[in-house]
């Protein structure tokens, strides 16, 4: 009887070192996974910022030169030329800025156990 009693111990003990063994390697394979998914996230992140800030540098050059040879051409007095130029990019500026804020605030970033709760009212400060 002491026999068979300690077998069974040993098999509870054996169980439970491999069900704590499989749930640890769960954990490890969930790690894992989450650190592949974010390394391409941040890949596929960093690439767009690289191509958004060269854009927007060869757009600025562009637009330098662009403004340079308005005021350069001499069909207008250059305070006049130069009052057009910046205003334009003034309205430029302003509509940049808006396009920005409304898209940031339209991001809806959702955990990955997709559970994202209710919007709630805004208090008045």
């Amino acid at each position: 009887m002491a026999y068979e009693t300690e077998q069974r111990a040993n098999g509870l003990v054996e169980a439970g070192v491999r069900i704590f063994e499989s749930a640890q390697q769960l954990v490890l394979d969930r790690i894992d996974l989450l650190r592949y998914e974010l390394r391409s996230d941040l890949r596929l992140t960093l690439l767009s910022v690289a191509s958004l800030a060269g854009g927007g540098v060869l757009t600025l050059l562009g637009w330098v030169v662009l403004m340079a040879a308005f005021v350069a051409t001499g069909w207008l007095p250059p305070a006049v030329a130069l009052a057009i130029v910046g205003g334009a990019q003034l309205l430029l500026g302003c509509g940049g800025i808006l396009f920005a804020m409304r898209s940031l605030s339209s991001l809806e970033i959702v955990p990955p156990d997709g559970f994202v709760p209710p919007k709630t009212a805004r208090e008045p400060m």
